[in-house]
């Protein structure tokens, strides 16, 4: 898919099959923990891959609910938008047949699939009241929040930034879990020893 939509082939790197390994069993609820932690730097390909794993769960089943938040409006909305892209290409439309029923640049959802399938992107910031993260009507995998870098790096030594982007994922992120088996999937690079991924 990389290759159709860039007409470039994806460099892969050792790591990347450990990364697509640990999504591919969350996917398939293997994992022995409900959740996943990916600490990678700036330019490792998590984004991408992130974005290729959404595009590649709606493929399996577009009943699926994903909450995609980021600490940056522009960010999350360039991700959220590459993913739909991937989505409306005829490449993806040929193989899996999903055709879209609503769509925004950070909200888009399934013909016939119901009402909490989908992708629903924004800003860790932002209001996030009757927006969910897994779809309840679903046994198996049902969707996820992906947390994708979750503070600016600019706030990396600010003690109160380091506390809201924890108080965010705790009092306001976490809430949008709709059950009990709908994985938390935080990809972020380390930026404070106190940060977010210490705290998980």
């Amino acid at each position: 898919m990389f290759f159709l939509i860039n007409r470039t082939e994806f460099v892969f790197k050792p790591f990347h099959d450990d990364i697509i390994s640990k999504l591919q069993d969350i996917a398939d609820c293997r994992n022995k923990k409900p959740n996943l932690l990916l600490n990678l730097p700036v330019g490792a390909g998590k984004s991408l891959i992130t974005e290729l794993f959404i595009t590649w769960t709606f493929a399996r089943n577009p009943q699926v609910k994903h909450l995609y938040v980021s600490h940056s409006d522009l960010l999350i909305t360039k991700l959220s938008r590459e993913t739909l892209d991937i989505i409306e290409s005829i490449y993806w439309q040929d193989l899996f047949g999903h055709p879209l029923d609503q769509k925004s640049s950070t909200q888009y959802n399934f013909q016939d699939a119901g009402t909490r399938s989908g992708m629903t992107a924004a800003p860790i910031g932002s209001a996030l009241t009757g927006i969910d993260a897994g779809n309840p009507a679903i046994e198996v995998f049902n969707g996820s929040l992906l947390i994708d870098d979750p503070l600016d790096v600019s706030n990396a030594n600010s003690e109160v930034m380091l506390n809201e982007c924890i108080r965010n994922y705790t009092d306001k992120l976490k809430t949008r879990i709709r059950t009990n088996h709908t994985p938390i999937i935080l990809i972020m690079q380390r930026l404070n020893t106190n940060d977010l991924a210490q705290y998980v």
